[in-house]
């Protein structure tokens, strides 16, 4: 048999239900109240916030987000992302189902992303998404959270910013002259083709290098004096002529500049500057400067053969006796007669003095000696029986000379003026070069 409760106990369980109800009541408010100020932080928070399901359909869109697409709530909900404020294109809609995919695996995960945005004006902006997932009381997926941020101006700058990158990549490696950055210890960080062209070094073979290694001992010690200072005095100094020595071993002439070269807290960090290839330039000046040297002794050839000439027109006045009156006085001397050697002798000398004015005058007409058949036995027998000889054999009495010539031997084609005076130096000088006594000896033979 059941007991009934009695009055009291009734009482007590009222209480209890009615104190259970108004617990209920409280908590429904606050959860409510909750919910309400989430909404009003998130409707009004300065960010662009929504939520779109798993097939990328928009559930929610904050008043930011209405403002800065220029879309109402309504006018959006439901709406596919792509398509309305992401640009129709099929690769977008493979990056979103991609990053959906992402969440659905890990859905504890934040993902980030960026992508191109489209007002409703048609303006295209850029946002920074974060995305998360929100999950229902069965622990599933219910929609995706995504919070944007306006990263227009930010890509806008790096847009600017590459395209200056470029523009000015593109003006080093077109520009004919070398530019170039080294450390402060002077080996290579950066450069352009034409350095890579002026060295013959290829980017990776001249990367790190040290300007030791491509110039000698002395002009690096100059480029250290030169950076040296360039580090003291922090101006730019220019560099005239200084010489490298390229991948093949050539010489490389450059001239340019060099200044310092800071990070962005101003410190120094290396050295800067460009060069100019001016081998040719310097090869055509030295060309330039040696013409000039040979223009120089021709004209001082040129006066010295004005001054021969005028010289050779007084002898030849002064000769034609001596060469004249000896033949003269010969046709009157009987063949036994003790003066007709000594008049022969003079005679000769005449004639050889003659020829010697002659050689003088083709100096200074600067006309080509005539050549002739010669054979050098009698040249050298010629001289050998002269009076230049016997005036060298009074010089050198310890000194005997001997011969050795092949009977045999084939004429050749010359000046007989200039080969004899060649016989007559080649034996003077041998006999003075012997300090007391001793031989020289005179030999021709044919070698061909």
């Amino acid at each position: 048999m059941a007991i009934k409760p009695t009055y009291e106990e009734l009482e007590q369980r009222i209480k209890q239900l009615e104190q259970a109800e108004l617990n209920f009541k409280n908590t429904e408010e606050a959860l409510q109240e909750s919910e309400a100020k989430y909404r009003e932080l998130v409707q009004h928070a300065n960010s662009i916030i929504l939520r779109f399901d798993a097939q990328g359909r928009i559930t929610f869109f904050n008043e930011y987000a209405q403002i800065f697409f220029g879309y109402t709530e309504d006018e959006i909900h439901h709406h596919n992302v792509v398509g309305t404020i992401v640009p129709e294109a099929e690769s977008y809609r493979r990056d979103l189902a991609t990053m959906i995919k992402d969440i659905i695996r890990e859905p504890e995960r934040y993902i980030n992303n960026e992508n191109e945005s489209i007002r409703r004006n048609g303006e295209r902006v850029w946002i920074a998404w974060t995305n998360k997932a929100i999950l229902g009381q069965d622990g599933s997926i219910s929609e995706i959270l995504s919070i944007g941020m306006d990263i227009t101006d930010r890509k806008r700058t790096e847009g600017a910013l590459r395209a200056s990158e470029e523009k000015y990549r593109a003006i080093l490696e077109n520009m004919k002259e070398g530019y170039w950055e080294v450390d402060l210890f002077g080996n290579f960080t950066f450069f352009n083709d034409s350095l890579c062209k002026f060295f013959g070094y290829s980017r990776d073979e001249l990367l790190g290098m040290n300007n030791r290694k491509y110039t000698t001992p002395k002009m690096a010690a100059r480029i250290y004096r030169i950076f040296n200072q360039v580090y003291r005095s922090e101006q730019l100094i220019d560099i005239i002529d200084y010489e490298v020595i390229a991948k093949d071993g050539s010489t490389v002439i450059f001239e340019g500049s060099v200044s310092l070269m800071r990070d962005n807290s101003g410190q120094p960090i290396g050295f800067h500057g460009i060069n100019r290839d001016v081998t040719k330039r310097k090869q055509v000046e030295e060309a330039l400067r040696e013409s000039e040297k040979r223009l120089a002794r021709y004209k001082k050839m040129e006066s010295l053969g004005l001054l021969a000439g005028g010289v050779a027109h007084d002898l030849n006045n002064i000769l034609s006796g001596i060469v004249s009156y000896p033949e003269l006085l010969l046709l009157a001397l009987p063949e036994e007669s003790k003066f007709r050697k000594p008049i022969e002798t003079i005679q000769k000398s005449g004639l050889r003095a003659a020829a010697v004015v002659d050689d003088l005058l083709t100096v200074a007409r600067g006309v080509a000696t005539t050549k002739e058949p010669l054979n050098l036995n009698d040249l050298v027998g010629d001289y050998l029986h002269s009076p230049e000889f016997n005036k060298l054999k009074q010089f050198h009495p310890a000194v005997t000379i001997k011969t050795d010539l092949d009977s045999n031997l084939i004429n050749v084609s010359g000046s007989h003026v200039h080969i004899r005076k060649a016989v007559m130096n080649l034996i003077s000088n041998a006999s003075e070069a012997i300090e007391d006594s001793g031989n020289v000896t005179i030999s021709t033979i044919n070698l061909i």
